[in-house]
């Protein structure tokens, strides 16, 4: 017997399942699983259930008591598969030294090509999108050479101005791990108004180098054994009447590395 479900994670969207039960619900018996896409293009998953009574009931109490094991039933799924999706989602990797996290829509792996003023062209090549709206931007890619891992770069929110929804992001936050160095390299791209706000841009150095994100731009960061560099394909400020180019609305960025 097939069954469909929705579950909605509120601001992360929703996730739509499939599956087949072992028996028809009413009777409460029996096993059912099936999959799960969402809440991201991508990301996909698989579901499990096991109806379980105790006791005993009486002809007259079998109906409320079929009913009510059922819908314990979908309510238990539903909690649980949620949690597993959103807790996979927004808790950060143990370390950023671990390999290969999941990449969704807002970023992947691209063919490296020769950049500007290089002579090589990097061993590993990224382009990530931050969009207004998405409240967890948090992309991270792993880096191989010769089918070693060596590190680990990404970018993520930095700092959020006010408390509206969806967030406001006045600064985005580069980084960069390597393997071989104890010290994770990070800079932060600043929105004019957060630049402009000495006390925001003194807050955000003690996380690394605060620059002024510019369209155009590049940003390099170096580590013992490797160096990348961030650059800025598009920006657009969001429209805020009481405190201009305040937050963005859309930033792209290429990113690549090179051994140093």
């Amino acid at each position: 017997m097939a069954i469909n479900l929705i579950i909605e994670l509120g601001d992360e969207g929703f996730l739509y399942g499939v599956g087949t039960l072992q028996h028809a619900i009413n009777t409460c018996q029996g096993a059912a699983g099936g999959i799960l896409t969402g809440p991201q293009s991508g990301d996909s998953g698989d579901w499990t259930g096991q109806f379980i009574t105790t006791g005993h009931a009486t002809v007259e109490e079998i109906p409320s008591l079929v009913s009510a094991l059922g819908l314990l039933f979908i309510i238990l799924l539903l909690i649980f598969t949620g949690l597993y999706f959103v807790f996979r989602r927004i808790l950060p990797s143990p370390s950023r030294s671990t390999s290969a996290p999941w990449v969704s829509k807002s970023g992947q792996p691209i063919t490296p090509e020769l950049w500007p003023g290089e002579s090589s062209k990097p061993i590993a090549q990224f382009i990530t999108t931050y969009a207004l709206g998405d409240n967890r931007y948090d992309i991270s890619f792993s880096i191989n050479s010769s089918g070693q891992f060596i590190g680990e770069c990404g970018v993520g929110i930095s700092k959020v101005v006010g408390d509206s929804k969806p967030k406001k992001v006045t600064a985005l936050e580069v980084w960069i791990f390597d393997k071989n160095d104890p010290n994770t390299v990070t800079k932060v791209l600043l929105s004019e108004y957060c630049y402009g706000d000495a006390e925001l841009r003194a807050e955000l150095a003690k996380k690394g180098e605060a620059v002024l994100m510019l369209p155009d731009q590049d940003v390099e960061l170096v580590t013992n054994t490797l160096r990348l560099r961030a650059h800025v394909v598009e920006m657009d400020y969001g429209n805020d009447a009481q405190y201009p180019r305040s937050f963005f609305n859309q930033v792209a960025l290429k990113l690549a590395v090179w051994l140093v």
